[in-house]
C-alpha cells in the first residue's frame, strides 16, 4: 500500500499530460500486463488517441505518465 502519491497535470495547446506517482509495493512489468483495471485503463487511452506507460520494480512505486492530444 503507497503512503504518498502524486498527480501531476499539465497542459499546452496540443495535449493533457498527467504523471501519476506512488510509493507502493510496485510490481513486475510481467504483473502490470496480467492486471485487469491496468489494461482497461490503457485500451481507454488509445481509444482517445493517447499513450500510457507503465514503470513500477517491486519495492519501488509505481509511476503511469500518460499523454492525451487535444
Amino acid at each position: 500500500m503507497a503512503k504518498l502519491a502524486t498527480v501531476k497535470f499539465s497542459e499546452t495547446l496540443n495535449s493533457l499530460k498527467i504523471d501519476y506517482e506512488d510509493n507502493g509495493i510496485g510490481a513486475s512489468k510481467e504483473a502490470l500486463i496480467l492486471k485487469n483495471g491496468l489494461h482497461n485503463t490503457e485500451k481507454r487511452i488509445k481509444a482517445i488517441d493517447g499513450t500510457i506507460n507503465f514503470e513500477s520494480q517491486i519495492g519501488k512505486g509505481f509511476k503511469a505518465l500518460i499523454h492525451i492530444p487535444k
